[in-house]
């Protein structure tokens, strides 16, 4: 049955209000506040639509809860680079929770190039921010956050006690690093021949957590220790070669991520090493390319969609709140592909033989 409510036209608006077209059009598109137009005006044009059925969507429910409904994933992406990664499976994971609570994303991409912030940012259109661990001028986000009342989350933050999502780079090392002993390996080095862009936000002579801890269970274990990230720089351009040419060389090379991995895997190839047969690669991330590459390439996978769960729902209840959260962090499992581990030592299965 069709129905008999009549809903008014942005003209019929512009009429009944007294006001320019152009002005409702502003108004009910969620302009008024950027174009300076009285927030009374705004209100009365915003009730007029609700009641007479034209408008009851954003703009409508930002009156009415006094927010937004946006939040903002502050990166570092750079659109130029060919070889940037696609956006982590954990932000779109949050995407997905947030539009079911009618928040939108707005990706801001910080220029690493400028001190310029995003015309978003000057306007504060949102009422959230989760911030990439890497980008620049984090300080600046979090004090701009603190000035507008404006909550903040990280995801991968490297050091800080609250309000972060991500990995629990400390347990999940100790996990890992056993498991290669109990997978027969004692020689294991850490590599990590980070990109001059990286320089940019971090000391040359700045360690990652993740490699930090790695070397602590390491030790711990009473393993063999080899030269840092920071020492392999400082001694060569080409780490790979460097530990090769080390009096014991390793018997395990942990890569810092999956991208890290395969550009190893080249750099042995050339070296005249052959993996697996004469030296095991694990990779600190796990994704598609572990699986298709050639040897395939062991990794530690992470559960992306608690991440992104954790990302939501904390963001979330600080804007409810306007508490800082305690830290939800993720645990890595290895995942055994015919490739990284030397299958000498394993069945089928990826199981240790004999076992």
């Amino acid at each position: 049955m069709k129905s008999q409510f009549k809903r008014l036209s942005q003209n019929e608006i512009a009429e009944s209000t007294g006001l320019s077209r152009s002005t409702i059009g502003h108004i009910l598109n969620g302009r008024a506040r950027e174009l300076h137009i009285a927030v009374e005006t705004e209100k009365r044009v915003l009730a007029l639509a609700e009641e007479k059925g034209y408008l009851k969507n954003r703009a409508v429910r930002q009156l009415q809860a006094s927010k937004t409904f946006q939040i903002a994933f502050i990166t570092n992406f750079d659109s130029r680079d060919n070889n940037n990664p696609t956006m982590p499976p954990a932000v779109i994971h949050m995407i997905d929770i947030l539009q079911k609570e009618n928040y939108t994303t707005l990706l801001i991409n910080v220029d690493v190039r400028s001190e310029d912030i995003s015309q978003a940012f000057q306007e504060h259109c949102f009422d959230g921010m989760v911030i990439y661990g890497i980008v620049p001028n984090q300080d600046f986000f979090v004090e701009w956050g603190r000035k507008h009342k404006i909550p903040h989350v990280f995801l991968h933050h490297d050091r800080v006690a609250k309000n972060n999502v991500g990995i629990d780079e400390e347990q999940t090392a100790y996990y890992i690093v056993g498991e290669l002993k109990k997978l027969g390996f004692c020689r294991i080095a850490f590599y990590f021949p980070r990109e001059v862009e990286l320089n940019k936000y971090f000391p040359e002579d700045y360690l990652f957590s993740r490699e930090i801890f790695i070397r602590q269970a390491i030790k711990s274990l009473k393993l063999k220790q080899y030269p840092s990230s920071v020492e392999q720089r400082e001694e060569s351009n080409n780490p790979a070669g460097f530990l090769m040419k080390q009096k014991e060389t390793p018997d395990c090379l942990i890569a810092y991520d999956t991208y890290t991995a395969i550009s190893l895997l080249g750099n042995l190839h050339e070296l005249g090493y052959s993996v697996p047969k004469d030296i095991g690669i694990l990779a600190y991330s796990y994704d598609k390319y572990n699986s298709i590459t050639m040897p395939c390439l062991c990794g530690v996978d992470f559960d992306n969609m608690e991440i992104g769960r954790n990302l939501a729902e904390m963001i979330l209840q600080q804007i409810e709140s306007g508490e800082e959260c305690e830290n939800r962090l993720t645990i890595g499992k290895l995942v055994l592909e015919k490739g990284g581990i030397r299958f000498d030592s394993l069945d089928f299965f990826g199981n240790k033989k004999g076992s």
